[in-house]
């Protein structure tokens, strides 16, 4: 578990470049570093010997919450399927981290985060600890959608932890409900798993437990009917939506190669049904023959410079449209012409900021 965690710190403080490749292969490197110990636990695990490699300290005693760890054969399976598919994630994610919200480091250092929690979950022996280590999991994941996601990123990621946190409130209740029922046993009020396994739990008391613990599980895998939060989290957190700076230079490269000029960008008409009335939609931010020409006869950081510039003001464009269409008649009754222009205005003011950034980073680059 502390692998994973440590290479997370030192991938997210590593130095921020565009298109920087180094977080990457850290973060491959320590992926790679984790399953070789695993692998070495693996190795030596005494099949059918219970729990094993443990280690327990007192960690919130006013609480009897211990750290606790140690993996029996089922721990160990999950543990060896988070560290094997680590590595392979991240070689399929390698350029996913350059089209988001925040920088390579960030995307990467998550998903080490992630995968370090993860590990804590599956070795955890201490209710308690399982209990947070499996709620911080939410932290990585929400962060990777929200960041590094599709067009409706934001939503999907504040569903998914309002769901997983309302599970999570009814997994603490249960988690709280085995301590106070553990607190007549000969071990005194524990969560520690080794010593609830061998209290005597009351049939009905029981069955309220488990079902706490059910609903939560539900709620998280999830299951129906509490499954609805899974296909916008799957649609929209979806890594590398968003073409990322090495794409761009790939097509600007491919482009040059072929002595092609940059792809004309023209205004069209578009229309749009509201409330049974059709209306005209003329997207306002688009390049004129002038700013095509100088684009496509820039070069290197002028050409970096005017692309953002112009993408900048077509996001703007964007608005502006979604202003002017709240602004008509009938828009805001709308209920599906209201959510979709809402959508855009957050999406387009996110692309917005992010390529504000980027401008700042080249013009400073210039300025050197």
């Amino acid at each position: 578990m502390a692998v994973p965690l440590v290479g997370a710190a030192v991938v997210a403080f590593l130095p921020r470049r565009t298109a920087e490749v180094l977080p990457k292969q850290v973060a491959f490197g320590v992926s790679l570093v984790t399953l070789a110990v695993a692998a070495a636990i693996a190795v030596g695990y005494d099949v059918g010997g219970g729990f094993q490699y443990t280690e327990e300290l007192t960690w919130i005693e006013a609480f009897g919450a211990h750290y606790a760890l140690g993996v029996d054969g089922l721990g160990l399976t999950l543990v060896l399927l988070t560290v094997i598919l680590t590595p392979v994630v991240i070689l399929a994610s390698w350029d996913d981290g350059e089209g988001g919200r925040w920088s390579v480091n960030a995307f990467f250092a998550w998903m080490l985060a992630l995968e370090g929690l993860a590990i804590g979950v599956f070795a955890a022996t201490d209710v308690f600890l399982f209990y947070v280590l499996f709620e911080a999991t939410l932290i990585p994941i929400y962060f990777l959608i929200g960041g590094f996601g599709g067009l409706r990123r934001s939503y999907a990621a504040i569903k998914f932890l309002l769901y997983s946190l309302f599970g999570g409130l009814l997994m603490l209740a249960s988690v709280i409900g085995l301590y106070v029922v553990s607190r007549d046993s000969e071990f005194g009020p524990t969560y520690l798993l080794s010593e609830l396994s061998q209290i005597t739990i009351d049939q009905n008391v029981g069955r309220w437990l488990f079902l706490g613990f059910f609903i939560a599980f539900a709620i998280k895998a999830p299951m129906f009917p509490v499954h609805t939060w899974l296909p916008d989290a799957t649609a929209a957190g979806t890594p590398g939506t968003s073409p990322g700076a090495a794409r761009r230079e790939n097509m600007r490269n491919w482009l040059r190669d072929r002595g092609q000029p940059v792809p004309a960008a023209n205004a069209t008409h578009h229309r749009m049904k509201m409330n049974g009335v059709e209306h005209d939609m003329l997207m306002p931010g688009m390049l004129t023959p002038e700013e095509l020409a100088r684009l496509d006869k820039a070069r290197g950081a002028d050409w970096d410079r005017l692309f953002l510039q112009a993408m900048i003001r077509h996001h703007e464009g964007a608005i502006t449209m979604v202003d002017d269409l709240f602004a008509s008649y009938g828009a805001l009754q709308d209920d599906d012409v209201y959510k979709l222009a809402s959508d855009i205005h957050a999406d387009q003011s996110i692309e917005i900021e992010r390529m504000q950034k980027m401008l700042e980073d080249v013009e400073k680059r210039g300025a050197r």
